[in-house]
């Protein structure tokens, strides 16, 4: 069974994340924060992370520059809604940083079932 790593400090969007990939019969840990990611991914390593960008403490964009400097081969998709209020987009910088593809919110069940299916088949 495939594992996914679902990174975001929101328990709801995480849950609702959760329902959403159900479908794909996949193992899924969570972590609320990039501190918690990193702890986790490194103890057992997820075929993909999941991350949202805007995140406090360590944020999206840290924890996905920690990922790809210890683990090249990391897929990671990264999510964001254009932050606490909206209006940045960084997910143009989270794919300098390393990810790998990246969805902004809020976005369609369909649309991240089929980015998580690619990057799973890569």
């Amino acid at each position: 069974m495939k594992r996914i790593l679902l990174v975001d400090d929101e328990a709801k969007l995480r849950s609702a994340i959760r329902r959403m990939l159900e479908p794909l019969g996949l193992e899924i840990e969570e972590a609320a924060d990039g501190y918690e990611a990193l702890r986790s991914y490194r103890s057992c390593h997820a075929e993909l992370v999941i991350c949202d960008v805007f995140m406090p403490d360590k944020d999206g964009l840290e924890l996905i520059s920690v990922l790809k400097k210890e683990f090249d081969e990391v897929k990671i998709l990264a999510i964001s809604g254009g932050g606490f209020d909206g209006t940045m987009d960084l997910l143009p910088t989270a794919l300098h940083f390393g990810a790998t593809e990246i969805l902004q919110k809020p976005f369609k069940q369909e649309d991240l079932l089929e980015k998580v299916k690619a990057l799973l088949e890569q």
